[in-house]
């Protein structure tokens, strides 16, 4: 990895709850590529699971991300990302 990158990665995950990113790194570590999916619906779109109405609702309205319980990677809301 170049020092630009490293460094782009190390203000990335500073910015990342450690949940998150423990979750990250748990999927990693269980081979999940990618270990980061979009929230389609109520649906994570890594496993093509619905999620719990109390998962998806937390995802949508209060975190932007969470660990699906199903595939362990971490489900993000990309509208968030919009706002």
């Amino acid at each position: 990895m170049s020092d630009d990158a490293t460094k782009e990665r190390r203000g990335l995950v500073a910015k990342l709850s450690a949940e998150i990113l423990e979750a990250y790194e748990r999927a990693l570590r269980a081979g999940r590529r990618p270990a980061v999916v979009r929230l389609v619906g109520s649906v994570c779109s890594g496993c093509f699971m619905r999620l719990h109405s109390k998962l998806d609702n937390h995802i949508r309205h209060r975190r932007g991300a969470a660990a699906c319980p199903h595939c362990l990677r971490v489900v993000y809301d990309p509208a968030r990302l919009a706002a």
